[in-house]
């Protein structure tokens, strides 16, 4: 009887402690069902799993380049990422070496920021060479301005030539503006020592009258055909008739569809007219109304090209004691003439003669025809004629 009572005591103890279990974890917060604590224990957990995704997400982003270091190297601020910060290195120090060999960038290219910044299109973890890398000069206003992009990795020297390119193209327009616009888009490169026999060839062929005056020493004329003194009328000052003639005669082939192209803004008959005149007759008069219509700008280089005037900045940046564009900076009123002095250190004249010497140094090594060669290349010609007429062709 006892054994019974004892019995039944102990599993109303046990049920009683399992029941007030059961309520303890059924009831977490007061007023909450078991779902509902079921619920708020799983959103805990998926809230916990989302921060470290996210972590881990940050984590790998930053091991494939998408977020970056700042390399500062060689007066630049380079911003890339860890997966091309040895692309970044080497293009800096591309670039340094670029700037070593144009004056320009060399002498005027101050501190720049630049950013190598990837691209993949969407948030998933992607291979980098499925990346588009895009480089941008950082402004005053921090905001990216594009100079080039690749898809997938950069080469390291292209990313270094961009750069020097544009601190160089940067650099140029803090020059004075009429010292830019005679120069014009030149690249000032003290290292091209090849430039100076195309200057003789220029100036011994121009038909120009100021080139041939600059051959012969003339300084005036060679402060003309380097555009630096400008003429009133240089079809007529600069080129004689004959001269003028053969000019036209050059554009003969497309005067006539020239002059009957549709839609024209005003007649062109009587231009097609002083052409034929010219071509005809060689009136002077209708070959000068004629180029005035035709080709106003036909004698604007009396040297061809502008290689003159990137000539003449070189020879000024090599004078002896010459203080380099930093002397032509903070400048606007300088004229180009006064621009050329001023970073030569020495006189205009002076500059010019040295630029002249260079040239007429440069001057190319001419091909004698001696007795030899020319009994030498009769033989081949014969030889060459005799082989041939053993041909099956000819027989």
């Amino acid at each position: 009887m006892c054994d019974r009572l004892m019995r039944g005591i102990v599993r109303t103890v046990v049920a009683t402690v399992l029941f007030a279990t059961v309520c303890v974890t059924a009831r977490p917060l007061a007023g909450q069902s078991l779902i509902e604590a079921r619920r708020h224990q799983r959103d805990a957990a998926i809230d916990e799993w989302t921060v470290q995704r996210r972590a881990d997400s940050l984590a790998a982003l930053r091991n494939r380049g998408r977020l970056a270091d700042t390399i500062q190297a060689h007066g630049v601020s380079f911003v890339a990422g860890h997966e091309m910060a040895d692309t970044a290195r080497r293009a800096l120090i591309a670039m340094d070496s670029l700037l070593d060999r144009v004056s320009i960038g060399h002498a005027l290219a101050a501190g720049a920021s630049y950013r190598l910044r990837g691209d993949s299109g969407d948030r998933r973890p992607i291979d980098s060479t499925k990346i588009t890398w895009y480089l941008e000069r950082i402004d005053a206003r921090e905001r990216g301005v594009l100079l080039d992009w690749w898809r997938g990795p950069p080469p390291s020297f292209e990313v270094g030539r961009k750069m020097a390119w544009d601190r160089r193209d940067q650099a140029a327009l803090r020059l004075p503006p009429a010292f830019q616009a005679w120069l014009g888009s030149s690249l000032i490169d003290s290292s091209l020592t090849g430039i100076w026999p195309g200057i003789y060839v220029a100036l011994a062929t121009s038909p120009t009258l100021v080139a041939k005056r600059c051959f012969l020493g003339d300084l005036a004329g060679c402060r003309q055909a380097l555009r630096l003194e400008p003429a009133k009328d240089p079809l007529t000052e600069w080129l004689t008739a004959s001269a003028r003639r053969q000019i036209a005669l050059t554009v003969r082939g497309t005067v006539k569809s020239w002059a009957q192209e549709p839609f024209q803004s005003t007649p062109r008959d009587s231009v097609y007219a002083e052409a034929m005149r010219c071509y005809d007759t060689s009136d002077d008069a209708s070959c000068i109304a004629f180029l005035r219509a035709f080709a106003p700008n036909a004698v604007d280089e009396p040297l061809g090209s502008e290689g003159g005037r990137q000539a003449l900045v070189i020879a000024a940046l090599q004078m002896s004691g010459a203080p380099g564009f930093a002397a032509a900076l903070g400048k606007p009123s300088l004229s180009a003439s006064a621009s050329v002095e001023s970073l030569s250190g020495t006189s205009l004249d002076a500059v010019i003669e040295r630029w002249r010497a260079r040239a007429m140094a440069a001057q190319p090594e001419r091909v004698v025809l001696t007795a030899p060669r020319v009994l030498a290349a009769l033989g081949w010609i014969f030889a060459f004629g005799a082989l041939a007429l053993k041909g099956t062709r000819w027989r």
